[in-house]
């Protein structure tokens, strides 16, 4: 089984109201005091941390802060030499050791690649616009095209994916090795030739091969089982309480415990509260002393717990190596018999998001609502009735008394809403009358009583649309106004005139008699197109 992640430096606080630094696993000191944000562990050999602007920096793990490439909105660990990467406006890429780019992912068969995952076993899952889930190698090659509509990474040859209402595990070639029934949910890929699943209808977990046989079958004393780490797997019964069993399904250590974690040749496990050591035998190493203790890593001979409010560095036998004492130690990579988790994969911090975004496509959707017959589905000069017809809209009439504009949001993108607001020289709706006879001396008379209010009879003076943007556009409004100014230029020809303010900058377009000012709102950073015909 390829696990990738070494992890060597965890991030620690010698005190309360100190900077983060790196601490290795050993309690050697790489970095101390040194940054604002808490950086992340160092995973072969580098860390990534979050600078004053709110943007991640990569660093080489070395005393000397070696700084790598630029500043990102998104980064993962390095696996495979690679990390994934988002700097702002800009697809998903890969970058090395170095910082150098070494593939960016931008579309697959003319669908946008929308996000990305770190490497796992030399294998990246990817994402596109239409929701689908393929894999790539280590060069950017598509290896397994996107026809998933879910994927997890790979861990050791195989992955789980889901068509339509159907999950698989596959192997490396996208062969399908085991197709799940509808009532059993596979949750973790293969450790150890076999893995823990759920049978939804007997509500019970179980263990299966690799030949889709249950060699553990389901029961309903599991409420929960892990993956097979050195021929046991921790099971947790109705109560919560974690135990051990073997590969035939043997109960080795009895459910009692309220966590039990495995690390290479011992347990860490908890009870009262605390937590304490055990072999696997269930034997007792170090009586339950610490409030945690962090797993121990791979082979390595010490691991930090935490003693009432500080942390110390123990051995495998619970005992404190020395009388150094830190503030805080973090610690978040995932325990061995709890990697391969299917759904966890599904979580954001998993995924890269592209931060592209093609504004010449985005300004045309906007400017495409703009025709020579009028704006969207309304003509020029509408009257109020016929706009309020066209959305459908059920306007109070306490919500259109003395006003003098109609509105709808006639598009909401991913990136931008677009409000229309047709705007008119008089109120929108007026007072309406009927003749009611009032009797008096002579007989009586008729007068003109108000029965009500009725849309005016009256044609817009022109459209306004604004443009307020969201999502990945939410600071490049102006962006978007410079996209739509360049479409405009294409299609009516160079701007007639301008207005340049402390709040407002407009450009002037004419097309016949379409008359266009697009402007910019500085103070709101948004844009609004005014439209019209000059006899209006």
């Amino acid at each position: 089984m390829d696990i990738e992640n070494e992890v060597t430096h965890l991030p620690f606080k010698s005190t309360e109201d100190g900077r983060w630094g790196l601490i290795g696993l050993d309690g050697n000191i790489l970095i101390d005091n040194e940054f604002q944000e808490k950086p992340s562990p160092v995973i072969n050999g580098m860390f990534h941390v979050k600078n004053e602007n709110g943007n991640y920096e990569i660093y080489v793990a070395d005393k000397t802060l070696k700084k790598i490439g630029n500043e990102y909105l998104s980064v993962g660990n390095y696996n495979s030499g690679l990390a994934p990467v988002v700097e702002k406006g800009q697809f998903v890429k890969y970058i090395n050791q170095s910082g150098k780019t070494v593939f960016e992912l931008k579309e697959y068969k003319g669908e946008t690649i929308i996000a990305a995952t770190e490497f796992q076993n030399h294998k990246a899952v990817f994402k596109t616009s239409s929701n689908h889930y393929g894999f790539i190698n280590t060069t950017g090659k598509v290896v397994l095209p996107p026809m998933y509509d879910y994927a997890s990474l790979f861990y050791g040859e195989y992955a789980v994916v889901r068509k339509e209402d159907k999950m698989a595990l596959i192997n490396e070639k996208g062969e399908e090795v085991i197709a799940f029934d509808k009532h059993v949910i596979c949750q973790f890929l293969p450790s150890e030739g076999v893995f823990p699943f759920i049978d939804r209808e007997e509500d019970a977990w179980g263990y299966m091969n690799l030949k889709g046989e249950k060699v553990i079958k389901a029961n309903k004393r599991f409420k929960r089982a892990l993956n097979f780490i050195n021929g046991h797997a921790i099971f947790y019964n109705s109560n919560y309480e974690a135990g051990l069993i073997d590969k035939k399904g043997n109960i080795v250590i009895r459910a009692k415990y309220q966590s039990l974690a495995q690390c290479d040749d011992l347990l860490i496990f908890k009870d009262n509260d605390k937590e304490g050591l055990l072999d696997y035998e269930g034997n007792i190493i170090m009586k339950p002393e610490y409030k945690e203790i962090i797993p121990f890593i791979g082979h390595n001979k010490f691991t930090y717990a935490l003693d009432n409010d500080e942390w110390i560095l123990i051995d495998r036998e619970g005992q404190e190596v020395n009388s150094n004492s830190y503030d805080e130690i973090s610690y978040l990579p995932s325990l061995p018999q709890t990697r391969g988790q299917v759904d966890e994969w599904s979580d954001y911090g998993y995924w890269h998001e592209s931060d592209y975004v093609d504004l010449e496509i985005e300004a045309e959707k906007i400017t495409s609502l703009i025709k020579n017959e009028g704006v969207d589905k309304v003509p020029y000069g509408v009257t109020p009735a016929v706009f309020a017809d066209a959305y459908k809209k059920d306007y109070q009439v306490s919500d259109l008394q003395r006003r003098q504009y109609l509105e709808h949001y006639i598009l909401h993108d991913n990136y931008f809403d677009v409000n229309l607001q047709a705007t008119y020289n008089d109120n929108v709706i007026v007072p309406q009358y009927s003749q009611k006879w009032v009797g008096d001396y002579w007989g009586g008379h008729y007068e003109n009583v108000m029965s009500g209010y009725g849309y005016n009879n009256i044609e817009a003076e022109d459209f306004k649309l604004g443009v307020v943007t969201k999502g990945r556009l939410l600071e490049r409004g102006k962006e978007l106004y410079d996209a739509i100014y360049k479409i405009f230029e294409k299609r009516f020809g160079a701007k007639t005139g301008e207005r340049d303010s402390e709040e407002i900058y407009s450009a002037y377009f004419r097309n016949g008699n379409l008359l266009i000012g697009l402007h910019w709102s500085k103070q709101d950073k948004m844009s609004v197109i005014v439209v019209g015909l000059n006899n209006y």
